[in-house]
């Protein structure tokens, strides 16, 4: 059984103001002025990521990689539980999408 958070997780652009990127889950504006993109908003704020500008490439892999580890931690325990030729590729399709999800990779 997991402990955390388990809806969609998703992060916003950089936010100048507070010089971080948040973490969240993805739903209804919880979160005043945090977007995640034109079509989610951020439910509610799981973390923030300092960072010093928009141009830190590895902290924006952090954050990336963060916002991913649901979906990596599903497909870890679907690989470990799959029994069948089906299962597993059911659950190799899920790594490599919480993978290009990670490194920000189109589908």
């Amino acid at each position: 059984m997991s402990e955390h958070t388990l809806e969609p997780w998703g992060y916003s652009g950089y936010c100048e103001v507070d010089m971080a990127y948040y973490i969240g889950t993805l739903g209804p504006l919880g979160c005043t002025g945090i977007g995640i993109d034109d079509t989610h908003s951020m439910k509610e704020v799981i973390a923030d990521v300092w960072a010093n500008d928009d141009h830190d490439k590895e902290t924006l892999a952090n954050v990336r990689l963060i916002a991913a580890s649901p979906d990596l931690l599903k497909a870890c325990k679907a690989l470990m539980n799959s029994q069948t030729e089906g299962e597993w590729s059911k659950a190799v399709d899920m790594g490599t999408a919480a993978v290009k999800k990670a490194e920000n990779q189109s589908a």
